[in-house]
């Protein structure tokens, strides 16, 4: 019926966690406030700090990912921060500049979180360059399943391929297999082609990277919700903190591929606060 429609795509809003991660200078992702708007355009709830995180430290990510209780773990940064030889996901240190952590230390903090006995986290997207690496050992660690990107990732692909995929599976009741061909319907719909930034030539198609699924590719958000979805106090959103959209331009190769490559600068303002 309608109302079981709406009350299971109540359910799977309230059960994502996202931490969105850029670096100021020159190190700055523009097209993350455009990925925050396409969270807020297809439903997922990020009214509060229970749901959405903003600048993330590493000595924060731990405690905040283990208390989230969401299903779904979504991270949004650069993903090929050097660290010990290997690319990492970059959080944000007190400064705004970015820090990671080792393979083992991540791996260990995801173990946890999927050992809750309340609501085990199940599915982790890694929504940044050269991010699959990552999957094994996740896998490992007890999720089911994991999102990542084969390949660098163009900045400004991040927000069709969020809009394509979460609408997929937060209105469709679709699959991760199914979502994540969504996501893949919706970049080729903004003019990109699934190929690695790297690779792009100038005058040629927009390359956005190659997104894949690694494990159980069957999971679903509706299905049977767990009790520690609650309403979270309302909080400022990114704009109201004062941070502009970057909407994507016609062409030019705005990837960030290759080791925290340069992008145009988005400063954050003191409002902001870095956790």
């Amino acid at each position: 019926t309608v109302r079981m429609a709406h009350a299971l795509e109540t359910w799977a809003r309230n059960r994502i966690f996202a931490m969105l991660c850029s670096p100021v200078g020159d190190q700055a992702l523009g097209g993350i406030l455009n990925e925050h708007r396409a969270f807020r355009e297809v439903g997922i709830k990020i009214s509060s700090d229970a749901d959405c995180l903003w600048q993330v430290s590493k000595g924060k990510f731990e405690s905040a990912l283990l208390q989230s209780r969401r299903d779904v773990f979504h991270f949004a940064g650069h993903g090929d921060m050097v660290h010990e030889g290997k690319f990492m996901p970059a959080f944000v240190n007190e400064n705004g500049q970015a820090e990671s952590m080792g393979e083992d230390d991540f791996v260990a903090s995801v173990r946890l979180a999927a050992r809750r006995t309340d609501a085990p986290l199940r599915v982790v997207v890694l929504n940044g360059c050269q991010t699959s690496h990552l999957a094994a050992r996740i896998l490992d660690a007890g999720v089911p399943s994991v999102v990542a990107w084969e390949t660098g990732v163009n900045d400004l692909a991040c927000e069709p391929f969020v809009r394509g995929f979460y609408t997929a599976l937060l209105h469709g009741g679709a699959s991760l297999k199914e979502s994540l061909d969504a996501g893949k319907r919706s970049l080729r719909q903004a003019n990109f082609v699934l190929e690695d930034p790297l690779d792009e030539v100038d005058g040629g198609p927009k390359h956005a990277g190659k997104p894949i699924v690694v494990g159980d590719d069957t999971f679903t958000l509706h299905g049977t919700p767990h009790p520690s979805s609650q309403p979270s106090e309302q909080l400022p959103t990114a704009e109201e903190h004062g941070l502009t959209l970057i909407l994507s331009p016609s062409g030019g190769n705005d990837a960030h591929a290759g080791g925290l490559r340069s992008q145009p600068a988005l400063e954050h303002p003191p409002a902001l606060a870095l956790v």
